[in-house]
């Protein structure tokens, strides 16, 4: 079957943030010296999931036009306070660049 969205550049564009998200976690869990595998992280994961999609509603709202270093930052925001909310330490080197506009909005959405 043919890929009929992968010439969409909207469809292109998510493909290429989700990538970027994807080898930002890989970097974040090798960091945090924690296994692709480890059993906590289904959890962990479904957690960040949640807060991304609310940040994004949040930049949505504020008319916010992200790039994907900036998804980037947040999901990894969304990720450290998943970490944090399961009361699992975060080594300070996992920790994502300190943006605070972004990270703003990961407070924002879970306030």
């Amino acid at each position: 079957m043919q890929d009929e969205w992968g010439h969409d550049p909207g469809i292109q564009k998510m493909r290429r943030i989700f990538s970027s998200i994807e080898e930002a976690q890989r970097e974040f869990l090798k960091k945090m010296k924690i296994s692709p595998f480890d059993a906590r992280l289904r959890h962990i994961r479904e957690i960040a999931k949640k807060i991304f999609e609310q940040s994004c509603a949040v930049a949505h709202r504020k008319e916010l036009y992200l790039d994907e270093a900036e998804y980037q930052i947040i999901y990894l925001n969304c990720l450290a306070r998943a970490f944090h909310i399961e009361n699992i330490e975060i080594s300070k080197e996992a920790l994502p660049e300190n943006d605070k506009a972004l990270a703003s909005l990961v407070w924002e959405a879970v306030s």
